[in-house]
């Protein structure tokens, strides 16, 4: 099935801004009032949780009669990834036992927190157990591919159900606000139990809070799908509707971070503008859809997920490096080492894919 071009494009978009906020190293320097400002990986982060709720129900479309196999489905989807995910997870164990070794762990004790983090993390088991210290082990951007696990897992279920509740476009409207409104009464209750227990990480990165941006983009699959069925839009108007949006999510992603509006309506602006970024976006009518349709993007945003897997570990040690022989490293040094986390983590991650692509096509050879 085809894909939609200009989400595959965006993909890029957010990975490259999830990437930034990780470079934490730059508030050391000049400019971290520029980092501070930019710094915010919340939109982006939903956005790829929407994104696979939606692309999976528009998978699921063009086989409408195949029967779905919770877990079998799930470990197909992941496999691609999965030896990358081992290796990343692999290749930062070394560096955790380093900062274990710091906190002044004696050596029974690292071994122990190695082996307990390693049993979870191997079956993609360990953002279910909603503690920081074990959901982002090793390679700390590796509880979203866990997350999405889980969720693969329970996607027919809510197949199931997003169909039931999605019969017009009123009834998905509907479903889209008990979505969210259901969501904040259990982030509610999660921020309840975070208080008082050993769990830290229940809404952000475990599947208890993000099924529900995973739900809304299902939802916003059926939206897509009953307004790609309309009269299309002018690109005129195509592209004033993706500009607005653009413009609305950008100035909240600028934004975000610096104003004290309560959490809910936080939570609500972010699950909002997410989605209507990407539905307007999968619609593909306007100009800004068709930039990150260009071939260029496509192979940025097809390789996006290699790049995300990457840069974590890539940063831990170089920045290790870096400050080992500069303890106090200037703004040049600083800047410099992002610029080239950024290159090698894209250049890796272009290199992945394309050898990837290239024993897909050997395979298809007769």
């Amino acid at each position: 099935m085809k894909k939609i071009d200009s989400l595959t494009g965006m993909r890029f978009i957010m990975t490259m801004v999830i990437v930034f906020s990780h470079m934490e190293f730059l508030e050391e320097c000049s400019l971290s009032a520029v980092y501070t400002v930019f710094n915010n990986p919340f939109p982006a982060v939903d956005f790829f949780f929407m994104l696979s709720g939606f692309g999976l129900m528009y998978s699921r479309s063009a086989k409408p009669g195949m029967r779905l196999r919770p877990l079998g489905d799930a470990a197909r989807r992941i496999r691609k990834l999965y030896p990358m995910y081992l290796l990343t997870m692999a290749v930062s164990i070394p560096y955790s036992v380093y900062t274990y070794w710091l906190s002044g762990e004696n050596t029974r004790q690292i071994i122990q927190a190695v082996v307990r983090r390693v049993v979870l993390c191997v079956p993609l088991l360990q953002s279910c157990t909603g503690i920081q210290s074990y959901t982002n082990a090793f390679n700390g951007v590796c509880w979203f591919l866990s997350c999405l696990f889980v969720l693969y897992i329970v996607f027919p279920f809510l197949a199931r159900l997003a169909d039931f509740l999605c019969r017009n476009t009123r009834s998905t409207l509907v479903c889209m606000a008990g979505t969210w409104g259901l969501f904040l009464a259990c982030a509610k209750g999660m921020m309840w139990v975070q208080e008082r227990y050993r769990f830290d990480n229940l809404i952000y990165g475990a599947p208890y809070g993000r099924v529900f941006y995973f739900f809304t983009g299902m939802v916003c699959w059926h939206l897509w799908d009953r307004l790609r069925q309309k009269a299309p839009w002018s690109p005129a108007w195509a592209t004033k509707a993706e500009i607005i949006a653009a413009a609305a999510a950008f100035l909240w992603f600028v934004s975000r971070m610096h104003l004290s509006l309560p959490w809910f309506v936080t939570y609500l602006l972010d699950l909002g503008l997410v989605a209507v970024l990407l539905v307007i976006l999968a619609l593909g009518q306007g100009r800004l859809s068709a930039a990150l349709s260009s071939p260029k993007m496509q192979r940025l945003g097809n390789a996006a997920m290699y790049m995300y897997l990457l840069h974590y570990p890539v940063r831990l040690y170089t920045d290790l490096f870096i400050h080992t022989l500069l303890p106090q490293p200037g703004t040049v040094v600083l800047v410099l080492e992002c610029a080239a986390l950024f290159a090698v983590s894209i250049g890796a991650a272009l290199v992945l894919y394309d050898r990837a692509q290239k024993k897909k096509a050997a395979l298809k050879r007769p």
